[in-house]
């Protein structure tokens, strides 16, 4: 029985090394320019192993995206535990978006949604569902606290937020060569910020922007 489950972690360890370098790989040259051979070799095993974790590489893109999502979880509860402060902890939150996007080239993402629907289905679930529950708690908090305008429609200010993360990596609207994303997306996260909060709350959020200087 102990060996069994020395077995299993070593398995476990093993994926998690497979989906950490596949996914720096993704990010480094595109997951188009990613094979198989590339991965094996650079974690120095052979392809038959790898094919032990994964079945193929589209398998193994999936794969990376829900140990990437669910990675991404864990972060973002502790970004909500830390900062019980709303106007902070969506300054966090916009924050923590914009450095994991800013590790994904463009071109990844985009690749993602032409050639590997079914993860990048699994991407627009996790926004539709568990960064949509988030967003939703924190603005609820932010009217309860006062912090927040009261009359904001919770539903219809929490599909401008999911919506606006697309546009944002929309190439067709940012052309790459014209725009930076993090510039687009500071702006994008300043102008959801500053249509949120009360006037009374202006100063802090702009105190907190200050220190932060993302």
């Amino acid at each position: 029985m102990e060996g069994l489950n020395e077995n299993k972690e070593i398995n476990l360890e093993l994926e998690d090394q497979v989906f950490c370098k596949a996914k720096d790989l993704f990010m480094s040259i595109g997951i188009r320019s990613t094979t198989m051979d590339d991965i094996a070799k650079d974690l120095g095993i052979s392809k038959k192993t790898l094919y032990k974790v994964v079945e193929n590489k589209g398998d193994l893109v999936t794969q990376c995206v829900i140990h990437d999502a669910n990675a991404r979880r864990l972060e973002v509860d502790a970004i909500v535990k830390e900062y019980s402060n709303p106007i902070e902890q969506m300054l966090q939150l916009g924050i923590h978006i914009l450095n994991s996007i800013k590790q994904h080239k463009i071109s990844m993402i985009h690749d993602l949604m032409k050639f590997y629907p079914e993860s990048w289905r699994i991407i627009t679930e996790h926004k539709e569902t568990y960064v949509k529950e988030i967003i939703k708690q924190n603005l609820k908090k932010g009217i309860q606290s006062g912090a927040y305008r009261k009359d904001i429609k919770i539903d219809i200010y929490t599909n401008f937020f999911i919506a606006g993360t697309d546009i944002c990596i929309d190439t067709r609207i940012f052309p790459e060569s014209e725009f930076e994303f993090p510039d687009i997306f500071r702006e994008y996260l300043l102008a959801h910020l500053r249509g949120i909060v009360n006037e009374s709350s202006f100063t802090e959020l702009n105190q907190l922007i200050e220190k932060v200087k993302f």
